[in-house]
């Protein structure tokens, strides 16, 4: 428990236990660990109980530290020294009992969400009861390992799963080994349990996951109908969801059949190399070309096949699905006008006819200004093409019919020279010229000047 190296004087020689307290006490090490070591030998001998009682209470040097260790006891005369120990001594074999029996039901638990989460709990709990700091790292780590573990039986994901399987085995491999290479009585004999059955579970649910987690892919036309280019080509839009919880589809390969078909020539088979998991769909274009057959029908069958690689590397085929197309010529495609693709390359919607839904919003805006006194600041926010200048452009018109005076600037028209001087130029550049055109439009004059230059 204590590595403490001999001088070459003592090598060879078997030290009685007051030479070995002496050198113990001398060093470096905290008392509290000392007395931690010595009660658990303590526990185990009951002739080092009596050895050590004797030795300790000589020791006059170390009293106030040892009867705060034991619980802040009287510990002057040699019985109450014993007393204070045994006492000690029974709570923590009576703790050790209650240590042990929980550990024992551990090794005896179920590979379920609550049950791994109430194993960390208690492994937890435990972890500050034990009497070696190794023991409480020890358990910290299992702890961790047992969250690995819940976490893996929670996950949706396949490679989710994966991963804490083999964050939660890794550690394993790793505890054990330091457990072997640095044996404690406890670790050994509690720990070592639990580890195995905790992988057990483990690798026997991994199993499990692998054999049900296999790619299952569903092909579907994105796009049934389609008009062929001049040159008679099409492409289909493929769709390939992996269903969720499953294992990654890769290198993805698409063909179409028969290839004798009359209606069309499958062109070259179509690819996805990226990785298809779980839960993810991917479109793909698949290129076709149309007989003339095909054309004057206006609609075929064809199939679709896939081939994919598992996580294993092997090439894995799925029953072909079949599908129907329909062709449609230019000629029967009426063109519906856009009424908003003059706003399609920027700029506020202006004409009240093309202006919906924003009203209400403008209303609120426009009455909170109008209500109260003193300095308001609104932010109105949103990603770009949204609508923001447009609602701004419809907030001037309604705030010009009450007593406000709207003035707007954009500051990307002196982005390049921002700062906080051409800032306020221009803010009061657009004041002035909003009072200017006020003016114009009948209503009376307001004192109001602005220097020309803007330094």
């Amino acid at each position: 428990m204590l590595s403490l190296q001999q001088s070459p004087s003592h090598q060879g020689l078997a030290a009685n236990p007051r030479e070995v307290l002496d050198r113990v006490f001398s060093s470096e090490i905290a008392k509290t660990f000392v007395f931690d070591c010595l009660m658990y030998l303590s526990i185990r001998s009951r002739w080092a109980t009596n050895e050590l009682i004797r030795e300790l209470h000589h020791r006059k040097d170390i009293l106030n530290v040892l009867s705060e260790y034991l619980g802040g006891v009287d510990v002057a005369t040699g019985k109450q020294l014993a007393t204070a120990w045994e006492s000690k001594r029974q709570l923590l074999v009576k703790n050790s009992e209650a240590i042990n029996a929980r550990f024992g039901t551990f090794s005896r638990c179920r590979f379920t969400s609550a049950a791994l989460e109430n194993l960390v709990i208690q492994l937890n709990e435990i972890e500050p009861k034990l009497v070696f700091d190794l023991d409480r790292q020890r358990v910290r780590r299992l702890a961790q390992i047992a969250d690995c573990a819940h976490k893996f039986s929670n996950a949706t994901e396949f490679e989710e799963k994966e991963l804490n399987y083999q964050l939660a085995t890794n550690q394993l491999d790793a505890l054990i080994s330091d457990i072997i290479d640095n044996p404690t009585k406890q670790s050994h004999e509690s720990f070592i349990p639990i580890i195995e059955h905790l992988r057990s579970l483990i690798e026997e649910t991994f199993a499990d996951v692998i054999r049900s987690a296999r790619p299952e892919l569903v092909v579907r036309l994105t796009v049934r109908e389609y008009v062929p280019t001049e040159s008679r080509e099409i492409r289909l839009q493929v769709g390939i969801a992996n269903r969720l919880g499953s294992s990654p589809a890769n290198s993805l390969e698409i063909s179409v059949e028969p290839v004798d078909s009359p209606y069309f020539r499958p062109g070259c088979i179509s690819t996805h190399r990226g990785v298809l998991r779980g839960g993810q769909t991917a479109d793909i274009e698949v290129p076709l070309t149309v007989t003339e057959e095909g054309q004057r029908q206006a609609a075929f069958s064809l199939r679709i096949a896939v081939q994919f690689l598992d996580r294993d590397g092997q090439r894995v085929e799925i029953p072909a699905t079949e599908h129907t197309v329909r062709l449609y010529t230019q000629s029967e495609f009426t063109e519906i006008p856009n009424p908003y693709a003059p706003y399609a390359e920027g700029g506020p919607v202006d004409n009240p006819a093309m202006f919906f839904g924003r009203e209400d919003l403008i209303e609120a805006i426009a009455s909170s200004l109008e209500v109260g006194t003193g300095t308001k600041y609104i932010v109105l926010y949103g990603q770009k093409r949204a609508g923001k200048s447009s609602i701004l452009e419809h907030l001037k018109r309604r705030l010009v019919k009450g007593s406000l005076l709207p003035v707007s600037f954009s500051l990307h028209e002196i982005v390049s020279e921002l700062d906080e001087e051409s800032f306020l130029y221009h803010a009061m550049h657009q004041i002035a010229r909003a009072v200017e055109e006020r003016i114009d439009n009948g209503f009376p004059p307001i004192p109001f000047s602005l220097h020309n230059s803007c330094c």
